[in-house]
């Protein structure tokens, strides 16, 4: 005789109780009140499926906007500014342009530095680089009063 592993009895169990079937003792069970259980598969899968290929990884990173204040502006005329950013314990580096820079710079100095900016950089990350790199700076807005109900 084959013994019943206890897991399968607490799934049975289980199952009875989501379905809401009752166990019938033995002396009133008759051949036409006889309970079924649904048939339960558990499928174990043995191998990962095949891995998916992708063009590109793009990454956000969310700047301080103290720090990218703190920068000194990039002189006139030169066309790009690289960035060194310590992330999650590596350092990637980000060719961007400067201009964005400048304008980023002049958003947190209009906004202030209380959290109502967000300084984010954008592009792909190639090795440690981020490729095709945008600076961005966005003002916080203030969220909504509630105006009073009109009655």
């Amino acid at each position: 005789m084959t013994r019943v592993k206890p897991w399968v009895t607490r799934i049975s169990l289980g199952l009875r109780k989501l379905v809401g079937m009752q166990r019938v003792s033995s002396e009133r069970r008759t051949p036409s009140k006889r309970l079924t259980m649904p048939q339960v598969i558990v499928e174990h899968r043995t191998q990962a499926p095949a891995p998916l290929t992708g063009s590109a990884l793009k990454v956000t990173v969310v700047l301080d906007a103290a720090q990218v204040l703190a920068l000194p502006p990039p002189p006139n005329g030169q066309p790009r500014t690289t960035l060194r950013i310590a992330v999650a314990g590596c350092i990637v580096t980000a060719d961007i342009a400067s201009k964005s820079l400048r304008k980023c710079q002049a958003t947190i100095h209009e906004a202030g530095l209380d959290g109502a900016v967000a300084v984010i950089i954008q592009g792909k990350l190639v090795d440690n680089t981020i490729a095709e790199a945008g600076l961005v700076a966005q003002p916080k807005l203030a969220k909504p009063t509630e105006a009073p109900a009109a009655g």
